[in-house]
């Protein structure tokens, strides 16, 4: 079809060559001088070559928000409500970086366009295509818009470019919420920390709030509820709790213990930076390194399962003690903590920074001092 266009085109102008031609027939598309990769510059209309091609008269204009948070595209009376809207944006070399295109009567606020410091948006409406040069901040930062109709006019629909001058933040907004999961186990950092068995999980949950302050840094308070479960065994915790505590539990006895757990659970409260090194990740959140600080208050409870074959009662006994003596000085805690996370996955270590240089007294306890496991942002 457009091999026989073009041969009536030139047949109308003998005097164009190839090239010329070619462009031409561009230039009687009726999306010109509208372009993308989808739709080209539209369908060439014979009425170009004719001379019967009505002047395109403008359909919409650019007008400033009096509410100053960005620029209207303010369409004539007399639009067409029906039409597709065709948006892109290009850099500074004309080079199309990217473009939509709508039914203008179902826009809502959903449809958001990003854009770039010193790049051109180029609207196509009904017929009319007119651009607008987005200007240079001192910042750097990008820009974006939300596009949708607005329904309180009578004739008049407005597309709002929201705002002109508004960074593009982390997810595009000045502030995120945050919510976490978080498993790890602990690890033992000197001799006189209390020994337990490898497999002590950790399981945290948490809510951090982030607030931007550019592309790639932002501060954030967070708040944290965890559970520590230290577990044992006859190598790793010979009953020295049960003596320091004075539990009546003689040599026979203390060989009969086959459970022994301790539980501490953490309310805490985190101040921490956050870094962007590489901007990706289906949420957008990228590669990013958090460092920050906390304090805590934690109350603990030792559990003991053990047989007693002289009960007539039963053949095993369970205790519970809460707030045991030997960790005191471990209410009141505080530290640093980091993570290195990829989108919503990471990793994460926490360390104590209470009680360092001080000696053990006779009858306390020393809990690990780093935690290290896995992240799951939301």
């Amino acid at each position: 079809m457009v091999a026989g266009f073009a041969a009536c085109a030139l047949q109308s102008h003998p005097e164009l060559t190839a090239m010329q031609l070619f462009h031409e027939i561009e230039r009687s598309a009726d999306l010109y001088p509208y372009c993308d990769y989808t739709y080209g510059y539209g369908v060439p209309q014979a009425a170009y070559f004719t001379g019967n091609r009505q002047p395109v008269q403008p359909t919409f204009r650019f007008a400033k928000d009096p509410d100053g948070k960005g620029m209207l595209i303010i369409p004539t009376a007399d639009n067409n409500k029906q039409c597709y809207v065709f948006i892109k944006n290009s850099s500074a070399d004309g080079h199309i970086i990217d473009y939509r295109q709508w039914e203008f009567n179902k826009l809502t606020t959903a449809d958001t366009f990003h854009i770039a410091d010193g790049e051109k948006i180029t609207f196509h409406y009904n017929g009319y295509t007119d651009s607008i040069q987005i200007p240079h901040n001192q910042d750097g930062n990008n820009h974006y818009m939300n596009l949708w109709v607005d329904s309180e006019t009578d004739n008049i629909a407005n597309l709002v470019l929201n705002p002109q001058i508004k960074d593009n933040f982390i997810n595009e907004k000045n502030s995120a919420n945050e919510f976490y999961l978080k498993f790890g186990l602990p690890v033992n950092t000197a001799s006189h920390e209390m020994k337990h068995k490898f497999w002590s999980p950790t399981s945290r949950l948490g809510y951090r709030r982030l607030w931007h302050f550019g592309k790639a840094y932002g501060l954030g308070l967070g708040l944290e509820y965890g559970i520590m479960g230290y577990h044992f065994d006859s190598k790793s915790n010979p009953g020295e709790v049960e003596t320091m505590l004075n539990l009546p539990f003689d040599a026979s006895y203390a060989d009969k213990v086959y459970r022994r757990r301790l539980y501490q659970d953490e309310w805490s409260a985190e101040v921490f930076q956050r870094v962007r090194l590489v901007p990706a990740g289906l949420m957008h959140k990228g590669l990013h390194w958090d460092l920050g600080a906390y304090i805590s208050y934690s109350y603990n409870r030792y559990y003991l399962k053990y047989s007693n074959e002289g009960d007539i009662y039963a053949s095993s006994r369970e205790l519970t003690l809460r707030n045991i003596a030997p960790l005191d000085g471990h209410h009141l805690l505080y530290g640093i903590t980091t993570r290195l996370t990829y989108d919503i996955i990471g990793i994460y270590g926490r360390f104590r920074l209470d009680h360092i240089g001080k000696e053990l007294q006779p009858g306390e306890l020393d809990l690990p001092r780093l935690e290290m496991g896995l992240q799951l942002a939301f």
